[in-house]
Formats: C-alpha cells, sequence, structure tokens
C-alpha cells in the first residue's frame, strides 16, 4: 500500500488545481480554500525536501565510508613482522614448492618467446628475503558471492641467495631445437593481490 506521499509534487497540483475549479464551478470558492491549498503544496513539499535531505544525507554517508575505506589502509607492521620470522623456517618452501613452482609453468606457456619451443623449472629457491606488504585494505563492497575482500600491496625484492634454474628448448631454425638452461639470480615483485 502505498502513501499519499509516494505520489509526485505535480501530482499533488493537479489535486489542488482539480479541487480548486470543482470549487470554483460550483460559486463556493472562498479565499480560505486558496489560503488551505497553498499551506496543504507547502507541507507536501516540505516532505518532499526532508525525503530527499535524507536520501542525500545516506549517500554522502555510504560513500564518504567507501571513500574512507579505499583511501586508507591498515598498518601491515604486524603481518611483516609474523612472516619475517616465519619465512626462513617453513614459508619460503610453501610458497617456492607449493604455490609458485605449479603455477610458474602455465605462466611460461603462456608468456614464452616466440624463440622458445619449451620452457620447464627445474629448480625455485626464493631466498632468505620475504616478501613485503605495504598496504591491506578491505573492500567494502564485493562482487559475486565474496562476503570479504582484501586488496593487499606487495614488494617483494630477492636477497642474493636466491636461485632458479630454468630449462628451454630453443626452436629448431634458431637453436637447432637445444636446451638452454637459465640461472636466475634475483627476482623483484610489486604490485597489489585482491583477496
Amino acid at each position: 500500500m502505498t502513501s499519499i506521499t509516494d505520489a509526485t509534487i505535480i501530482h499533488h497540483v493537479g489535486i489542488v488545481l482539480l479541487l480548486l475549479w470543482l470549487l470554483n464551478s460550483f460559486d463556493c470558492c472562498h479565499p480560505f480554500a486558496y489560503f488551505l491549498s497553498l499551506i496543504y503544496l507547502y507541507m507536501v513539499h516540505e516532505q518532499y525536501v526532508t525525503k530527499l535531505r535524507r536520501k542525500l544525507q545516506f549517500e554522502e554517508k555510504r560513500q564518504s565510508s567507501q571513500r574512507r575505506v579505499l583511501s586508507d589502509s591498515e598498518s601491515v607492521r604486524w603481518l611483516n613482522y609474523a612472516i619475517e620470522k616465519i619465512w626462513p623456517i617453513c614459508m619460503e618452501e610453501i610458497v617456492s614448492q607449493k604455490i609458485l613452482l605449479p603455477i610458474i609453468p602455465w605462466f611460461m606457456q603462456k608468456y614464452k618467446p616466440w624463440t622458445a619451443k619449451e620452457a620447464a623449472i627445474q629448480h625455485l629457491y626464493l631466498g632468505r628475503n620475504p616478501p613485503m606488504f605495504t598496504e591491506m585494505r578491505v573492500l567494502r563492497e564485493s562482487t559475486g558471492d565474496d562476503h570479504l575482500v582484501l586488496e593487499l600491496g606487495m614488494n617483494f625484492r630477492t636477497a642474493d641467495d636466491m636461485s632458479a634454474l630454468l630449462a628451454v628448448k630453443l626452436r629448431k631454425r634458431l637453436g637447432f631445437g637445444m636446451w638452454a638452461k637459465l640461472h636466475l639470480l634475483g627476482m623483484h615483485v610489486e604490485g597489489k593481490v585482491i583477496h
């Protein structure tokens, strides 16, 4: 059930003009009727202004809280400290062997240069330097079934002890199908991770 205030102001003006016309056609129109219609239209206008003001305040609060969340990021010193302590014990092995090693062949197949026919990784050790997170934000509006979306800024520069061994098979017309071994001694990754 809709209330009378759900109609637009034009509807209210039309109703008032129709009633005044009917009163005038029956010669019952008195200046008091014009005064009452003016007060009625003023009250309807005030209700619309109040409703619009509340709606704008709500939207403004929602957008300002979203801007605050997107512009302010949490301090991640505690996370960096924890990763720094755990990295040499077990995290380097988990990240390099369980996470990156299964993913890297897909990237190598997709982004290999035209001179390479095949590419495979034989050994991967990320070194003693852990990745450093620079910022952490919670995104309020998520898409899909995600209840919480985190945006993490990450910076990872390996130490001198990083080592990776890549085997690349060159194309026959360029390198006669030979295998070449590439030793990676350093890596620098910066970016944002949305999880």
